[in-house]
């Protein structure tokens, strides 16, 4: 057990850097750099997803519910592709077939399948073989209770595995799994997805969609989103949930601390990962060390020429010792008992308790206690140890107890690892389109041909890289950056073919990415402050609750108007008021003779206090705090670019978490400083 603790007590002396992720190069030679604190406060960094429309999602509705026009055709289409999306993901009849198959005649297996399916109160038992091997037995109970929960099984007297219908269906029991708990029948006309807005404050989807399923009484994997945001941050999304009722989801607001829901409507489309446009950033930079002039032309290069579209730090997570990207690997070599044990790895940044809880899930395969140790927002490792609570050793099945999109998330991590690898090589060989380069002509991904080259229409700008997935969907370069990929997949002992099984359930298809990135809309301003603890952007919560207290002050004025119609009352009070004053007239002329004897002593008193305040001025003026500068950034980029790498390039500065930390340190020992000085 000492041992445990050792290891719990146990931090990285440096986190994960931008070299571990394959980010090394810059698009531009300027040697101009300059320093800024990213997310100082969570607040300076506000994120709104573009929709497929190509207008930015706000929160600014928190009422009304709208309806898209139905599509019956489209909506059986869509409700028929998601039930086979997540039946190819649950898989509770192929698993168990799969293995009794192995134990009994393949036509007793197909019985029993048949006779579940017709769940038939009428005939409540089903009687497999005997089986004289308990372990087998207990391989036959283990495989039904995990694909039919409703179904009990027990050991008959003949050494046989029996099986009994309760009185709920499998069908059912498949129901609630996909989370639609409604008791109420869904309107015929009525689009059958309910698509929200979600804002949230340095909260994780995850966290969020826990709380959700919690209160409502949902499935968490369910939700679908068209992109995951970063949790330090203000960010603002579309999500959407299959026969969710709007109001019931509007009137959780009151009870939500850290994010809000609104916007609500009814589609006939759920979102998926990808379906938006982009993503509008709003981003401060504090305590800003540079030339203005110099910053100002770094930002217009790189509104000319862009910046290496590489894949930021928060793709892969925070764990130095288990970046997302080694979560992926594990996953696409089929090591699930690896994968899981990187999830659950211990990070320096944890709080104790939680520390200590993974290192009793790794050194004592205790699940249970290492469930209750959890923080209640820590869902994923929480159904982790449910999984395998149920079902100890299946670690395959612990892996799929995750939300899908964060599933899909460590195979899109790895990939993301090896594009910003050959991205980086292929960036330091030439700044110049090259042969064996693939570029995209009338929708379709080719190979550059010398024609094309010589022509000069194509530059970098036109340049794409695969991301690694089935072959079948890829064009390699067919230079030596083609070549690289097979040799870095090789050297993780797999390759394209490794994709191909893991397609369907965690959405790994390949893909292509332009290696540079156009940030489009870019202002920016600076601004001065001395107090770091101020928000310095107007937030989508901020706005309503102003606008909520305009309309209160306007009640207040109303009011007001009201209480000047008492003119009389007030004419009444000037008399008496000028009454007073006549009075305090006479009484001053009584007291001239003894203000003037003390005429002399007063200018005296007055002398000595223009001296101190002249010293209090100067003594001001030395202690007061110097104004700290800050650069606000407001720009638009395209799906799945990332903010951090458009800041990395104008400021050359490393984006990595330890690396701001620092930044952020240095500022607070200079305020500390100033402070103490007044």
């Amino acid at each position: 057990m000492k041992r445990s603790m050792d290891k719990v007590q146990e931090k990285p002396k440096i986190g994960l850097t931008e070299e571990i992720v394959g980010i090394t190069e810059y698009l531009s030679d300027r040697e101009l750099k300059f320093t800024g604190i990213l997310k100082h406060r969570y607040s300076d960094f506000n994120v709104h997803e573009i929709d497929p429309n190509n207008e930015i999602v706000k929160l600014d509705n928190l009422t009304t519910i709208e309806t898209e026009n139905g599509n019956e055709e489209e909506e059986e289409k869509e409700e028929k592709k998601e039930i086979e999306e997540e039946e190819e993901e649950e898989s509770p009849t192929k698993k168990t077939q799969q293995i009794l198959t192995k134990i009994f005649d393949e036509k007793i297996v197909q019985n029993f399948i048949e006779w579940v399916t017709k769940n038939d109160l009428g005939n409540p038992t089903f009687e497999f073989p005997t089986t004289k091997e308990k372990e087998v037995r207990t391989t036959v109970h283990k495989s039904i209770k995990q694909a039919y929960p409703n179904l009990t099984t027990h050991t008959g007297t003949s050494q046989n595995v029996i099986a009994d219908l309760t009185k709920e269906s499998s069908r059912s029991t498949f129901e609630r799994r996909r989370g639609n708990n409604n008791n109420t029948r869904w309107p015929k006309n009525r689009p059958k997805h309910l698509q929200f807005v979600l804002y949230k404050e340095n909260k994780t989807s995850n966290e969020i969609f826990g709380l959700l399923a919690r209160f409502l009484r949902l499935n968490e994997k369910y939700f679908k989103i068209a992109g995951l945001k970063d949790k330090r941050g203000i960010t603002t999304q579309l999500c959407s949930y299959q026969k969710l009722d709007g109001q019931r989801l509007l009137d959780l607001n009151r009870r939500l601390r850290g994010f809000k829901v609104g916007n609500c409507k009814y589609v006939n489309t759920p979102l998926s990962l990808g379906s938006l446009q982009g993503n509008h950033f709003k981003v401060i930079l504090r305590n800003v060390q540079g030339d203005k002039q110099k910053i100002e032309e770094s930002i217009a290069h790189c509104s000319k020429y862009g910046f290496i579209n590489y894949f930021g730090m928060q793709r892969f997570g925070e764990n130095v010792n288990a970046p997302t990207h080694k979560i992926g690997l594990a996953i696409i070599q089929k090591d699930w008992e690896k994968a899981v044990k990187l999830i659950m790895s211990p990070r320096g940044s944890e709080k104790f308790r939680v520390q200590k809880a993974k290192n009793i899930f790794l050194n004592e395969n205790n699940y249970r206690q290492c469930e209750r140790m959890l923080d209640r927002n820590m869902n994923v490792e929480k159904n982790i140890c449910r999984s395998l609570n149920r079902d100890n050793g299946d670690w395959k099945g612990a892996i799929m107890a995750i939300p899908k999109y964060l599933k899909a998330l460590y195979l899109h991590s790895y990939q993301s690892y090896i594009w910003n690898t050959v991205t980086s090589a292929r960036i330091k060989h030439s700044h110049q389109i090259i042969e064996g380069d693939v570029i995209k002509v009338d929708g379709k991904y080719q190979v550059i041909t010398e024609k094309e080259i010589i022509s000069n229409k194509y530059s970098l700008k036109d340049v794409y890289l695969p991301l690694p997935g089935p072959k079948k969907d890829l064009v390699l370069p067919k230079n030596q950056f083609g070549e690289m990929f097979v040799d870095l997949l090789k050297k993780d002992s797999i390759n394209f073919d490794s994709f191909n099984s893991l397609q369907k359930v965690f959405i790994c298809s390949g893909d292509f990415r332009s290696i540079i990135a156009i940030p489009g809309e870019i202002k920016f301003s600076f601004t001065n402050y001395t107090d770091s603890t101020i928000s310095l952007i107007e937030t989508d919560w901020q706005i309503l609750e102003r606008k909520r207290s305009n309309k209160e002050e306007n009640e207040k004025q109303k009011e007001q108007e009201k209480e000047q119609e008492k003119g009389k009352e007030q004419e009444n009070e000037k008399e008496e008021e000028k009454n007073k004053q006549e009075k305090e007239q006479e009484k001053e002329k009584e007291k001239d003779t003894e203000k003037e004897k003390e005429t002399k002593k007063d200018i005296e008193i007055e002398k000595e206090k223009g001296k101190e305040k002249e010293n209090e001025n100067e003594n001001e003026n030395e202690n007061e705090p110097k104004q700290l500068l800050a650069l606000q950034l407001e720009f638009s980029l395209k799906s799945s670019q990332y903010a951090t790498m458009f800041i990395r390039e104008i400021s050359k500065m490393k984006t990595s978490r330890h690396y701001q930390v620092a930044l952020k340190s240095g500022e607070s020992n200079t305020l500390k400083k100033r402070r103490r000085n007044y």
